[in-house]
């Protein structure tokens, strides 16, 4: 009987579980060069998680407050994916904004450089491009974790680990709250550094278990 309750109870989850890896797709990824004046040419490779991209899926694009400026896919150079990015605008020292779409997990990721625009300067070469750093996937974590103690899957300190748990943690994934140090430390159920929906499926399986 319990097995039954833990497969009705996960298949309930099933909409909210998906929605992490499936989250909504990038407002705008447009641009008209025609609109814009100058532009603006960068030459870079991406580091995901602190490792060079071996893939083609992912997508890198420059924002300007939000305004999509520029996108470029990768191109398979001299054994890396180089991005040849042609960023528009008509003003300069505007900020330039980079975020990176994987196209696998339909997931964006901020990239944690920012430029300045200075039409016509070129930014990177083709056997010297700039390197720019994005998080993609799981919510890895620099928490400092508090050395009093705590429940591990108790995200709302309400001493009681439940669905509202769940949905935390998942608010947190998506990054859709703020959240400190405490938040990301219990919602690391199985404390391997990093809240992923692996920590939604023990908490849901505890929950089962409980009755």
């Amino acid at each position: 009987m319990k097995k039954l309750y833990r497969k009705i109870f996960l298949l309930l989850l099933l909409p909210v579980i998906l929605s992490v890896g499936f989250s909504q797709l990038p407002d705008s990824w447009e641009v008209n060069p025609a609109e814009f004046e100058f532009f603006m040419p960068i030459i870079s490779v991406i580091e995901i998680n602190e490792i060079l991209s071996e893939s083609d899926n992912y997508i890198l694009g420059a924002f300007t407050n939000g305004e999509c400026r520029g996108v470029a896919q990768p191109i398979y150079i001299f054994n890396q994916w180089i991005y040849y990015l042609m960023v528009y605008g008509d003003t300069n020292n505007e900020t330039l904004e980079f975020k990176v779409y994987n196209t696998t997990t339909e997931v964006v990721s901020i990239v944690n450089e920012t430029l300045t625009f200075q039409a016509g300067v070129a930014v990177g070469m083709t056997d010297a491009p700039i390197v720019l750093h994005a998080q993609d996937g799981d919510l890895i974590f620099p928490a400092v974790c508090p050395t009093f103690e705590y429940d591990a899957g108790d995200v709302n300190q309400d001493n009681s680990v439940d669905v509202l748990d769940i949905v935390k943690i998942i608010f947190i994934i998506l990054e859709l709250i703020e959240f400190d140090d405490l938040a990301l430390c219990t919602s690391d159920y199985n404390q391997d550094g990093e809240v992923n929906i692996q920590d939604v499926i023990l908490i849901a399986n505890q929950i089962v278990d409980s009755y």
